[in-house]
């Protein structure tokens, strides 16, 4: 969460790079032949998807978490791109950004970045 729109763009634009890292949740068993398919690259309706990685975390008896990287800001790319898998995404949380971890921070709370993270985001 930002006021400052110019680093909002920054950080969220394909145009500049940044990763963000995604776990998720979807339903059914995602399997290796998934992750490649989906590694390769998706043509999505707005242009092709090509994550930077697809880890298949834990296959459970319903669903299977993921991690995803990529390193655009699409609107919804993941849970389309899932959707065009056939896979429903239950859960996304987004973990990292550039070199920023979620960590242990809990729903509704924040933290300030410090003026070293920020720089090195812009960089």
């Amino acid at each position: 969460m930002t006021n400052d729109g110019d680093f909002a763009f920054r950080i969220q634009h394909p145009r500049f790079q940044i990763s963000k890292v995604y776990r998720v949740k979807v339903k059914g068993h995602f399997t290796p032949e998934h992750a490649e398919l989906f590694s390769g690259g998706l043509a999505l309706e707005d242009g092709l998807l090509r994550p930077d990685e697809v880890k298949i975390e834990k296959v459970l008896s319903h669903h299977t978490w993921l991690t995803v990287s990529i390193r655009e800001g699409r609107k919804r790319v993941i849970r389309r791109a899932m959707k065009k898998l056939g896979f429903q995404v239950i859960r996304l949380v987004r973990i990292k950004i550039g070199k920023i971890e979620l960590g242990n921070l809990k729903p509704g709370r924040y933290r300030e970045l410090g003026a070293e993270e920020i720089s090195e985001l812009l960089s």
